[in-house]
């Protein structure tokens, strides 16, 4: 792997590719210098970026696909890395009286599954493999697709493609949505249902579009990818933002498992008072609810409610701080040691943001720290 601690400057390649077979079939011109590249946990899609246009691309069902070249300064080899594959938007054109300029809105090949639906209803059966029905809607759509090895099967039938009473929309809601409609029957959301069901992480993709199906596991069992330490050969800014808000940090769980056939409910509470977000220290509880519809028996939901509650889904602690290129992923654990700026903890990514440009790919990344004690024992 290239050493990105060294300088080198960046050109930025944008190419077609073929909808049908994922093959790259040209450059596309017509790009301007700058825009944004944004990797996300918090989105379905995962990947998105904007960019600036002089004309429209006209890549019809087709694809785009963006390299930036790293030129080190030196005599050290130069680097090739892709930062992701879209499907295109031109909504907008800029018009000004010396010519005019087109926005260019890329979501990342998953918002294909975002937009299907089910034409009827779509059942995966007692006793079927989640994960392979969710790789076989993948390929469905056209996705390229790997999944990790499982052995979890469906307790019960499970039925998709009903729209519930929070997901219908009136006329006129549609009319004024812009675009923004729930996902909430799409087959992506099936998708991630089901790899959900079987502790699962949501789908994701690599910068080649290529569908992910991974089993999940919690930071604290995850290696180390990055060492960012201050000093010398430091990359990232001398200032970042460090939050730590425990005002709407859950200290009791609930978790509904309601289903045809029957309803448990489970909960769990942090009353101990050594514990900065607990009852006892705020002096209320703050509540978090979750539904699950696989079968569990009281116990199981009980069980599951205390291990959300240890885990925690929201950061107690967030950083977001700017470095140079580094091939950095959400998900990835991060040690950042900044003792002049009092931030030095284990972080995990949740979102990457690169400028094109900025000189060396100026990333912004957020991550929040985590439970350096939970396990997969699940």
């Amino acid at each position: 792997m290239a050493d990105w601690t060294v300088p080198f400057e960046a050109s930025y390649r944008f190419v077609r590719v073929r909808r049908s077979d994922w093959s790259e079939v040209g450059p596309v011109e017509g790009v301007r210098t700058g825009g944004e590249v944004t990797r996300s946990y918090a989105t379905s899609i995962k990947w998105s970026a904007a960019l600036t246009c002089d004309r429209e691309l006209s890549l019809g069902s087709d694809l785009l696909r963006i390299y930036m070249d790293a030129d080190f300064l030196g005599a050290r080899a130069p680097e090739t890395v892709c930062l992701g594959t879209y499907l295109v938007s031109q909504p907008k054109r800029q018009v000004e009286s010396y010519g005019s300029t087109m926005e260019a809105d890329l979501y990342g090949p998953l918002q294909i599954l975002m937009d299907m639906q089910f034409p009827g209803t779509y059942v995966v059966p007692a006793g079927a493999s989640a994960v392979g029905h969710a790789a076989q809607l993948c390929r469905g759509a056209g996705l390229l697709v790997t999944a990790d090895a499982t052995t979890h099967r469906t307790s019960r039938d499970r039925t998709y493609g009903i729209p519930s009473e929070q997901s219908q929309v009136t006329e006129e809601e549609a009319d004024d949505s812009e675009g923004e409609m729930t996902t909430e029957d799409s087959q992506l959301f099936c998708v991630n249902d089901l790899c959900d069901i079987a502790n699962f992480a949501s789908a994701t993709t690599d910068a080649m579009g290529r569908v992910f199906l991974k089993a999940y596991h919690v930071p604290a069992v995850r290696p180390v990818s990055w060492e960012l330490e201050e000093g010398p050969d430091c990359r990232f800014l001398a200032s970042m933002e460090d939050e730590q808000d425990l005002f709407g940090m859950p200290n009791c769980v609930k978790v509904v498992v309601s289903n045809a056939d029957k309803c448990v409910i489970g909960t769990a509470r942090n009353d101990d008072p050594k514990s900065p977000w607990s009852t006892a220290a705020v002096g209320r509880e703050i509540w978090r609810n979750v539904r699950k519809t696989e079968d569990m028996t009281q116990q199981e939901a009980a069980a599951y409610a205390a291990r959300l509650l240890k885990t925690g889904d929201n950061a107690r602690r967030k950083v977001t701080f700017q470095h140079t290129f580094l091939p950095m992923e959400p998900g990835q654990i991060v040690r950042l040691s900044y003792p002049s700026g009092g931030v030095e903890d284990l972080f995990q990514v949740t979102k990457v943001s690169y400028d094109l440009g900025a000189a060396g790919c100026l990333m912004t990344v957020s991550a929040k720290t985590f439970n350096k004690e939970a396990t997969d024992d699940r």
